[in-house]
């Protein structure tokens, strides 16, 4: 209370520890020449209560020429609440005069004090003011939190139970998931996600187990619609009683986008491995092409010039020296043709001229050709063809040419006194072709390129016998042009080979 001060009232005043006053009230602070303030003064209209409160333990009356003549009841009373004076008014207000009241509890004359009971309520009004307004804020959080995670570009849901059952899912869930909320609340985790359950269980054990997050990275989830997205998935503990936690709360991220760009990138990285591989193989086969192709060309070379040498010098031995030379060029033409043709087929310079031709005649001409090579090296020759003939439309020129190389592929790649067939034959709407040798065959790995420009097999034979390794792949870009297809196989080295052609 400030000294000097008024406190005008409507209703009940409650003053510290002192009195009650129901109406119009005026409260006064004591001022000199009391000296300092030891409690109040409370002037009331008339059929009013009023009180006075004193300040200390003293006891304070107020001057009777100051209450006497008032109209108001007017009363002081110490701080233990007893009664020092009691003016006119007072005797009038209550029915019993000062003598009465003066040094009587106020209780026992009415007047009782109701400051505790007015402080408690005061104190619950403003604990409820308090629980309101923190109710009020508790309920603004909530609703911004609502609204964060109704709107987050993550999928968020809690699941309780052992089962581990949704308790609750936001939209962005229920848009990852392909489905709608009613489908995914209540459900365990076995029915959210049969096909990754084994997996994210023990995860969500672990959360509860130990209280603390865990992730799963990328992980698969086939969705109703047939697709799969891929998540990172972190779930952590919600706090429960006992410090246990109440359950687990997931944040889903889709990155089924930085998945696919991560196999692309890895793919792009495949095909760029792979490219430079294939061009390291090209460049080595570049090269060994070139080193076989000087050996091819200087060999014959070199035949032709001793030939001629002796030719020359020596009289009885020059037809021999020329049935060599001979031969020494023909196998030169071979090589420069084989080139030429390889050249003109991949620049799309051939034109077939198909006509209807016998099998048999073009084997007999092929055989012709190349018998020599075959007597050369002891190999016997069998060839086998239905008795009525096989007849296929046909370059006839090309057609040799696949059936030249084929035979001529056998015949070095055959040891000497070696054996080769070939067969011919309808199957369905396709004339079958077969050569077969039982020479040193062909590498697993070396069968998926055989017919690979300059490929050839690693042997013990002479690289030069081995020849450039072009003539299959001019047999299969033939072949391809007549609309057919060329497969070799066989078991292993030691085990010969055999080549089939397939021609419409």
């Amino acid at each position: 209370m400030e000294r000097g001060g008024r406190w005008p009232g409507d209703g009940t005043a409650v003053l510290g520890v002192g009195l009650v006053a129901v109406g119009v009230v005026a409260w006064s602070a004591l001022s000199p020449p009391l000296g300092d303030a030891v409690g109040a003064c409370c002037l009331a209209s008339a059929g009013l209560l009023v009180g006075f409160l004193a300040g200390s333990r003293r006891h304070v009356r107020v001057p009777e020429q100051a209450v006497e003549p008032s109209g108001d009841a007017t009363i002081s009373f110490t701080r233990e609440g007893t009664v020092v004076s009691w003016n006119w008014a007072a005797e009038r207000l209550f029915g019993y005069g000062a003598e009465h009241a003066i040094g009587r509890p106020m209780a026992q004359v009415g007047i009782h004090d109701v400051t505790d009971r007015r402080r408690a309520e005061q104190d619950r009004a403003a604990s409820v003011a308090r629980e309101q307004a923190a109710l009020a804020e508790a309920e603004r959080e909530r609703d911004f939190a609502q609204l964060v995670i109704a709107n987050a570009p993550i999928g968020i849901g809690v699941l309780e139970g052992p089962d581990h059952r949704a308790r609750m899912v936001n939209p962005r869930t229920v848009e990852l998931s392909g489905t709608t909320a009613a489908k995914l609340l209540g459900r365990s985790i076995d029915e959210l996600v049969p096909e990754v359950a084994h997996v994210v269980r023990p995860v969500i054990d672990r959360v509860y187990d130990s209280g603390k997050p865990a992730v799963l990275r990328e992980l698969a989830v086939p969705l109703p619609n047939g697709t799969t997205i891929y998540a990172d998935v972190t779930y952590a503990p919600l706090p429960g009683d006992g410090g246990k936690p109440a359950g687990v709360i997931y944040l889903a991220q889709d990155v089924s986008d930085r998945k696919q760009a991560e196999a692309e990138r890895q793919g792009l990285l495949a095909i760029a491995e792979r490219a430079r591989a294939e061009a390291e193989s090209a460049n080595r086969a570049k090269d060994e092409f070139l080193a076989t192709l000087t050996h091819e060309l200087r060999n014959p070379l070199a035949a032709i010039r001793n030939a001629v040498i002796t030719a020359r010098l020596d009289e009885p031995r020059r037809e021999r020296a020329l049935e060599i030379a001979w031969r020494q060029v023909d196998q030169l033409v071979r090589i420069v043709e084989d080139l030429l043709e390889v050249t003109r087929i991949s620049r799309g310079r051939i034109q077939l001229r198909k006509e209807r031709v016998s099998l048999a005649t073009v084997l007999e001409r092929v055989v012709e050709r190349v018998r020599p090579q075959l007597d050369e090296r002891g190999h016997a020759l069998s060839v086998s063809l239905p008795s009525r003939g096989v007849e296929l439309d046909a370059d006839p020129a090309r057609l040799e040419q696949v059936l030249d190389n084929l035979l001529v592929n056998a015949a070095k790649y055959t040891a000497p006194g070696g054996h080769i067939d070939v067969t011919g034959e309808y199957q369905g709407e396709e004339v079958v072709l077969r050569v077969r040798d039982n020479g040193r065959g062909i590498a697993l790995e070396m069968l998926p390129r055989v017919f690979d420009l300059f490929a050839q097999a690693e042997g013990t034979l002479d690289r030069a016998e081995c020849g450039l390794g072009i003539g299959l792949t001019v047999v299969q870009k033939l072949v391809e042009l007549h609309g057919g297809r060329v497969a070799a196989f066989s078991e292993g080295p030691g085990t010969g080979a055999e080549f089939v052609v397939r021609l419409p």
